[in-house]
């Protein structure tokens, strides 16, 4: 998991307490394989711009549902390369999808708002612990012929929405996901140890999870305006949502995360 809150509530709380920190970055999360458990924990902080101090800042780690603000970073970059418009449905880039899926655009899946249903809820309800990557998901929802609501009627977290958006960059970039994101975001940010791809003992998938990075390298990442990623999405209701695109709007002791 990730979280970013105020300063005082995590990592070297004594220090903390002597600073107005703007944000912490907590990430205890899954370790590569060469790393301990007990040694899977990694903190950073960013105070007005700058790195005002990482522990274990170099550790690997597996993001997975960190991962999806990368992804939906890598469309809103091909918005502005005008290779696709996030109005368009998604049916006419995955044609696969088939009928369900007609009416489903692209800031719909971004916003988790299109109504597809989640594939590992999928996979629960047919007592499969296949660990898919993006074609077995694909082909699992090409399966579906309902949605759970009308697209952007009503939000539900599914996984499923970013594994197409990472079949979707591929297929519009011309480029597999991982040549992408290094290509547009890791290389020109020297995040020099961040990468999409397979890794041991974690899923399959690349879009809705699969990046591993380190805290250093996010640090890097959050100095940048985040950009359209950061802005919540709306119901056809009018209704603002928790979520943006890849991240979630909160508050922590009082404090807008």
């Amino acid at each position: 998991m990730t979280a970013v809150v105020p300063a005082r509530a995590g990592v070297r709380a004594r220090a903390t307490r002597k600073l107005s920190w703007k944000r912490l970055l907590l990430l205890p999360l899954r370790p590569a394989a060469e790393v301990s458990v007990q040694d899977s924990c990694a903190a950073g902080v960013l105070r007005n711009g700058r790195v005002a101090f990482s522990v274990r800042g170099e550790l690997p780690m597996y993001l997975a549902s960190v991962s999806k603000q990368f992804t939906a970073a890598a469309v809103f970059r091909l918005a502005e390369q005008r290779k696709l418009r996030l109005t368009d449905p998604i049916s006419a880039r995955i044609p696969e999808l088939g009928a369900a899926a007609a009416g489903i655009t692209i800031q719909q899946l971004l916003n988790h708002t299109s109504g597809l249903r989640d594939y590992s809820a999928l996979q629960e309800v047919m007592g499969s612990r296949e660990n898919l990557d993006n074609e077995g998901v694909l082909r699992l929802l090409t399966r579906q012929r309902e949605l759970n609501f009308p697209p952007g009627t009503d939000y539900e977290y599914s996984n499923s929405e970013y594994v197409l958006l990472g079949i979707l960059i591929e297929r519009a970039s011309g480029v597999p996901l991982p040549e992408f994101l290094q290509r547009e975001f890791f290389g020109p940010l020297g995040m020099t140890h961040s990468r999409f791809g397979p890794g041991d003992g974690v899923p399959r998938t690349l879009g809705d999870g699969g990046m591993f990075s380190t805290v250093d390298d996010l640090l890097q990442w959050m100095k940048r305006p985040p950009g359209p990623i950061a802005q919540r999405g709306r119901l056809q209701s009018g209704e603002t949502l928790p979520h943006a695109a890849g991240l979630f709007w909160g508050r922590h002791h009082g404090r807008t995360t």
